[in-house]
């Protein structure tokens, strides 16, 4: 107990779906950040970090997004997930931005909220939000 897995629990572990894994990695997750965040004035989290913005709803502080690049629809250019966009169209720069969202929150939603349940006890996210 407490080492590391054996080659047959990390087998089984991996034959599980991802979202299941997902969700227990992401409950995991928050519950670390609560921890940390306890005491804390604030919290300052990068994009790739989805507990921090719940772990702040949770202890009632501000938490700041800290983005590494840009990530606010913009008509200039295309989202960066969008490699290989036209990004002819200013229009459809914009949509890029929708496009990822959307696609991103539709694959975590169902994971991200039971996990905000679990771990930090708080209601499903909005939707839309």
């Amino acid at each position: 107990m407490g080492g590391a897995p054996t080659a047959e629990e990390r087998k089984a572990e991996a034959a599980q779906p991802f979202a299941q894994r997902f969700e227990r990695a992401l409950a995991a997750w928050m519950r670390g950040g609560l921890e940390a965040a306890r005491g804390a004035d604030a919290i300052a989290f990068i994009q790739l970090c989805l507990p921090g913005e719940y772990v702040g709803e949770k202890l009632g502080i501000p938490a700041v997004r800290v983005n590494y690049s840009p990530i606010t629809p913009t008509a200039a250019f295309p989202s960066i997930y969008a490699a290989g966009w036209p990004g002819a169209l200013p229009a459809l720069n914009r949509l890029s931005y929708w496009v990822e969202r959307t696609a991103f929150w539709l694959q975590v939603r169902g994971p991200v909220n039971r996990a905000r349940r679990a771990a930090l006890g708080l209601p499903p996210v909005p939707r839309g939000q």
